[in-house]
């Protein structure tokens, strides 16, 4: 999520109305921190951005913490609130401005899951008890619950095709039948890369080799085949294809080590490996030095 526009459509289209309302999108920055602990780095991945608040001097931390937990984790509510003790004690650490942290919480796992409050878990204390708990509020988004009409209202077309793609990685079969829609959305896209990144991400999630892109290009419409037999032999050239299928002949660990060197030969950025892998973006960057890429 380091592309400013992509940020920004993001957080325009999650974050409440009255937050939005306050905020200053043109003042965007990728602060390029991090307040994730030791104890939170394979749980959690985060991104955080600054803004100024309208009519008004200061400014405000909007952090999007991804979870690559697959299924749902009742302990996220204390791992939050870790987080953001963490990131005013950094800031007070720091010598910095005080700033408010908006923490976006972004789950893509397949079960359901009704995010708990802290005071649900103490509700049989008394009231006079409960006054004395940490009290925050946090943005949940539940990607595979959101309606198709949500997503397909977002304008930014590379955001709206990587989470349909992610929305329907937990199911291979739908995605293979969305995935003409998919690559659709993106064929009028004038960023090169865009496409291409979307289809090695779908690649990794099905776990099939470029011979696939052959399968899907059948019966559709000529402009978006001859994209798609371009990526194809961009594809071939870099190995890319040959790569994941080379990983999954040898397992797990050694695709996915694959996959994260073929995506930083073609400029694809840490968050989206992050994503794409299911790894947190520290382990990206440490698989990446160990490369020595």
């Amino acid at each position: 999520m380091e592309d400013r526009s992509v940020a920004t459509d993001f957080l325009k289209k999650f974050l409440p109305a009255t937050v939005i309302d306050l905020i200053d999108f043109d003042t965007f920055e990728n602060v390029g921190a991090s307040y994730i602990t030791e104890d939170l780095n394979e749980l959690f991945s985060d991104a955080i951005f600054k803004f100024k608040l309208n009519e008004t001097k200061e400014e405000c931390f909007v952090s999007v913490l991804l979870e690559h937990k697959s299924k749902r984790d009742d302990a996220t509510v204390f791992q939050v609130l870790g987080y953001l003790a963490n990131g005013y004690k950094l800031q007070y650490k720091n010598k910095e401005p005080k700033r408010i942290i908006l923490p976006v919480v972004y789950y893509h796992g397949k079960g359901k899951w009704k995010l708990r409050q802290l005071d649900d878990y103490f509700k049989s204390f008394p009231s006079i008890l409960k006054s004395f708990l940490p009290s925050y509020d946090m943005v949940y988004i539940d990607l595979v619950r959101l309606s198709s009409d949500s997503l397909e209202s977002l304008t930014n077309v590379f955001l709206r095709s990587a989470l349909m793609v992610q929305r329907h990685s937990t199911d291979p079969n739908l995605l293979k039948n969305e995935i003409e829609k998919i690559l659709t959305t993106l064929s009028d896209s004038t960023e090169r890369n865009f496409f291409f990144t979307i289809i090695v991400y779908v690649l990794e999630v099905l776990e099939v080799d470029e011979s696939y892109i052959l399968e899907i290009s059948e019966g559709i419409t000529p402009n978006l085949k001859d994209k798609i037999m371009s990526t194809y032999d961009r594809l071939i050239e870099k190995g890319i294809g040959k790569g994941i299928e080379q990983g999954i002949e040898r397992g797990i660990e050694q695709k996915t080590i694959d996959v994260i060197r073929n995506c930083v030969k073609n400029d694809i950025k840490i968050p989206m490996i992050s994503n794409i892998t299911g790894l947190s973006e520290q382990r990206v960057i440490e698989i990446i030095k160990s490369l020595g890429l």
